[in-house]
């Protein structure tokens, strides 16, 4: 990413914020455009890195963006109408709309709303209404699907907290959540009753049943480190 001439132009003024993954760069400019450079598969040309066909966004990212988040594959940027349009490394985030692989939840990422929260792995939204989307790696969704936390049975090393069943843990992140703090590979939601949701890889703090009694009211807030979480009564 230290190579910028390619975007020389683009840089000279307007700038606002930059945002950067392990190998490229992203810029925010004053006219709501994005322009990045560095490696392609971490997000240098605004380019989806899939299992398929390299697709691209940066028609998307031409105006209207509102604010850039990273994590260390892919980035993901905030409209203004609240819809969110990601690129980078598919796996880790970098694919948040796919009809093969979300046909029918794609369009909960399309408005509404959101405050977005980044992993190494992955990126979640939680929208105006309360409800979470996670996409990406480990603390996103490894089967893909949108607006869904992955299942517990889908690798060892895979959690979420309380409930071990992926459709209940679902359930728990549809409404009422107030923020998300996130770990290397995990993330823990808070919620607006004063209770937490955690989900990801169980190394990392997702795991949370050891003290599950200590988490369903009373909670303020939330902080994490690379691999563990403290939440504070």
């Amino acid at each position: 990413g230290a190579d910028s001439s390619s975007v020389a132009s683009d840089l000279t003024s307007g700038v606002e914020n930059i945002t950067a993954t392990w190998q490229a760069f992203a810029a925010l400019k004053e006219d709501g455009s994005v322009v990045t450079w560095g490696t392609s598969a971490y997000g240098g040309d605004g380019s989806v890195f899939t299992s398929g066909p390299v697709s691209s966004v940066v028609s998307d990212l031409s105006s209207g963006v509102v604010k850039v988040y990273s994590n260390r594959w892919a980035f993901a940027a905030v409209k203004t109408d609240g819809s969110v349009v990601a690129w980078g490394k598919g796996d880790y985030g970098g694919e948040a709309h796919s009809a093969q692989r979300c046909p029918s939840t794609c369009s909960d990422l399309d408005s509404g709303g959101v405050t977005l929260y980044s992993s190494r792995h992955s990126f979640a939204v939680v929208k105006t209404d309360g409800s979470v989307v996670s996409w990406g790696g480990h603390g996103g969704n490894s089967q893909g699907r949108c607006g869904e936390c992955w299942p517990a049975t889908a690798s060892t090393q895979i959690c979420a907290y309380p409930s071990p069943d992926h459709d209940s843990v679902a359930a728990l992140l549809a409404s009422g959540v107030a923020s998300i703090a996130s770990a290397d590979s995990a993330m823990a939601a808070l919620k607006e009753d004063g209770s937490v949701v955690t989900w990801g890889d169980k190394r990392y703090g997702a795991d949370s049943s050891s003290v599950a009694s200590d988490l369903t009211s009373g909670v303020e807030d939330i902080t994490a480190t690379c691999q563990a979480f403290a939440a504070l009564k």
